[in-house]
């Protein structure tokens, strides 16, 4: 991906922190801001998805997951439909959802 396409592709991000601790709500809320994050609702944010901001999103991701809460993004294939395993090389996080089957498909 170009820097250019950096520049005009988005994430759209929905995380929820209702089973978490009542101070994650305002931590996630900070981080997002910090990464640039633009609120359409609340709890719905579009941040840009530059490498270093996509890493910190699924490090927060993980996070949110880790205390109960749940999160959502979506992201646009340009080049493939089907479906494919979405996962983490951590073995105990299969458990957390972060091994998963993900199907692709046109809108």
């Amino acid at each position: 991906m170009t820097n250019e396409a950096h520049d005009r592709d988005w994430l759209l991000i929905s995380a929820s922190t209702a089973g978490g601790a009542a101070t994650l709500r305002v931590q996630v809320w900070r981080k997002l801001r910090s990464l640039g994050a633009l609120y359409l609702q609340q709890s719905v944010c579009l941040l840009p998805a530059r490498p270093a901001v996509v890493r910190e999103v699924r490090r927060l991701a993980d996070r949110i997951r880790r205390q109960g809460g749940t999160v959502a993004f979506r992201s646009r294939f340009l080049d493939y439909t089907g479906v494919f395993m979405l996962h983490c090389h951590m073995m105990n996080h299969e458990e957390m959802g972060m091994m998963q089957a993900v199907e692709v498909y046109k809108d």
